[in-house]
């Protein structure tokens, strides 16, 4: 069921947590995850405050982002600089500011909302992948692993622990075997798979990991399925990490249709069309935000995976198939 900006953003107003949270978001300085930070900056109540680190490129963009939040003497504003598209620096990154300089010792809520769509499907990095796949996929895998040790320190303390994902639940496409990687499909076949790797279920799994690339076996709650076919929610990152980390609650979430620079990455003439799109159709990245914190810190989301939508709803699984 639809839910109003207005109640979204009462709901928001009623978030009063017993702690004082360290949120840390991926691709924080614009879109998506610029438009949560300003809605938790604006909803945390001011005698709690909260511990705010924006991740991402732009240092002038985090900068004036930063300058808008409310100014709260209990908050703390941080931006940490890295172009996530190499994971080798995406780990550095971690290791050396958010451990080092930060010297974070827990994190309530991990928000992976880094992403660029490219074309191109022969496109690939300096480490061999292909740029979406390592932004969206293998970087927020990577981050999420490294980071869950600050997430669990949370749990302990008896206090929220969560991992959002921000994508598009239910509508992934097929999986090749062949091509677990995603080396030689074309774009759009790229794009589904994509998504089909980032989207959660309540499935049981056996993962065989090589490399971050993962054969899946599923055995649905609703009973047997074939090795063929598989349910679209079978992440394989969250997957394996709530499997590993069950006092995590993890969530992919889809944003609807909302203004960001995530198009960027393509040609010109399509980055027009898709700019005509946004103006006719797409929410504000403010409304996006605000819409992504009640998901995040939604009461009901305490432990294990979670598929929703922006008005907090749980997206259908839909069925695709995995050739080999």
């Amino acid at each position: 069921m639809p839910v109003a900006l207005a109640a979204v953003q009462a709901s928001n107003a009623q978030y009063a947590p017993s702690f004082r949270p360290v949120i840390v978001v991926f691709g924080g300085t614009s879109g998506i995850g610029a438009g949560l930070v300003r809605a938790f900056a604006t909803h945390i109540p001011p005698h709690t405050g909260a511990h705010i680190v924006v991740v991402g490129r732009s240092k002038p963009a985090a900068d004036a982002l930063i300058a808008s939040l409310p100014s709260n003497s209990n908050s703390q504003y941080d931006f940490v600089r890295v172009d996530a598209l190499l994971v080798h620096d995406l780990r550095a990154c971690i290791r050396q500011e958010l451990f080092g300089t930060l010297g974070l010792k827990k994190i309530n809520y991990l928000v992976l909302s880094q992403g660029e769509l490219k074309l191109d499907s022969t496109a690939r990095t300096s480490e061999g992948f292909h740029p979406t796949i390592s932004l969206m996929v293998y970087g927020r895998a990577r981050a999420a692993l490294d980071l869950a040790p600050l997430l669990q320190a949370a749990a302990a303390a008896g206090e929220d622990a969560r991992i959002m994902s921000v994508a598009a639940p239910g509508t992934g496409g097929a999986i090749n075997l062949d091509d677990v990687a995603l080396d030689k499909m074309g774009s759009v076949a790229l794009r589904a798979a994509m998504i089909t790797y980032t989207d959660i279920g309540p499935l049981e799994k056996k993962l065989i990991c090589r490399t971050m690339v993962i054969k899946i076996c599923v055995t649905s709650k609703l009973g047997q399925i074939s090795s063929k076919q598989n349910m679209a929610p079978t992440d394989i990152y969250v997957a394996s990490l709530a499997q590993r980390f069950p006092d995590l609650a993890l969530t992919h979430a889809g944003p609807g249709f909302v203004k960001t620079g995530i198009a960027r990455g393509l040609p010109w003439y399509v980055r027009a069309l898709w700019t005509f799109m946004e103006w006719a159709f797409a929410m504000t990245a403010d409304e996006s935000g605000e819409r992504m914190m009640m998901v995040l810190v939604d009461p009901a989301s305490k432990k294990g995976a979670f598929v929703k939508d922006h008005h907090n709803q749980p997206v259908a699984p839909i069925q695709v198939f995995i050739t080999a």
